[in-house]
């Protein structure tokens, strides 16, 4: 009995001293953040990449995609894996192959951006990683092969680099253009589906999409696989860089592939439609 009144003793006094902490601030008392909420992909996009339902949200982007698969002409290959300046026809290892891109932009009740992206990759035991580069300028390719892409970065551009290791997922990371010539690390982990401001995660593609048909070397109509993979990251914007900054371009790559499109809706586009200066 008297271990009994002992131990309720220390209980009490334990509980205390952690109302007493939380008092003054020194702990937070209650239920973790929920973690920010993954789209309905399926419910934005239709299988061929129209806009379907922008579920509340602000844009809604799609990016097309062809799947090399180590066999197929790919027309966005990288040829310039330190700079990323510009673009070629060529063959995707299956490990860096991207398929279709989407990227949906949407706030939450705060009034916060909440600012989505995802592609479609293939099954790989491969090393690689997949970067998602969010610009407030515009980014678009040029015409004369090689085709050179032409855009500057910001102070306030994001990037979000996912490494694969073995096949899955070992690390994500979070960093911020600084303006002058450096990208700046905001946060970074190995786990990142239950986060609070930000998330990324791999599995199963949302839907069976539609695939552009394929070409070899000799324009010869190839099979290749259909994704079987999709990566997907997400931002509360205003939590990682400091304000809701609206991003007119992304860009998404690995070190042989790279897609990239504009905003409609947000960012220099819609401020020109609507009159606006940049």
């Amino acid at each position: 009995m008297k271990n009994s009144k002992k131990l309720a003793i220390r209980a009490g006094l334990v509980a205390g001293f952690m109302l007493a902490l939380a008092s003054v601030g020194l702990i937070t008392m209650g239920a973790p953040p929920a973690p920010l909420p993954a789209p309905d992909w399926a419910a934005i996009f239709s299988p061929d990449g129209t806009v379907t339902d922008m579920q509340g949200g602000l844009d809604a982007v799609f990016l097309e995609d062809k799947i090399s698969d180590g066999v197929g002409l790919d027309m966005t290959v990288s040829t310039d894996h330190v700079n990323h300046s510009r673009v070629d026809n060529g063959i995707v290892a299956a490990a860096h192959d991207l398929g279709n891109g989407y990227v949906w932009a949407t706030t939450d009740a705060a009034g916060e951006m909440l600012l989505y992206a995802g592609v479609e990759r293939l099954d790989s035991l491969t090393d690689t990683d997949v970067e998602f580069e969010f610009n407030q300028g515009i980014v678009r390719v040029l015409q004369g092969r090689p085709w050179l892409i032409r855009g500057s970065r910001m102070e306030g551009d994001l990037l979000v680099r996912v490494t694969f290791t073995g096949g899955a997922i070992s690390s994500g990371e979070f960093l911020r253009w600084d303006g002058v010539g450096s990208w700046i690390p905001i946060t970074s982990g190995p786990e990142g589906c239950a986060q609070p401001d930000y998330r990324f995660c791999t599995g199963p593609p949302p839907m069976q999409s539609v695939q552009a048909d394929v070409w070899d070397a000799a324009y010869n109509l190839v099979q290749v696989r259909q994704p079987n993979n999709f990566l997907e990251i997400g931002v509360n914007v205003a939590s990682l860089l400091g304000s809701n900054i609206e991003f007119t371009s992304i860009q998404v790559r690995t070190p042989e592939d790279i897609i990239l499109n504009s905003f409609d809706r947000i960012g220099l586009y819609a401020r020109r439609g609507q009159g606006g200066s940049h």
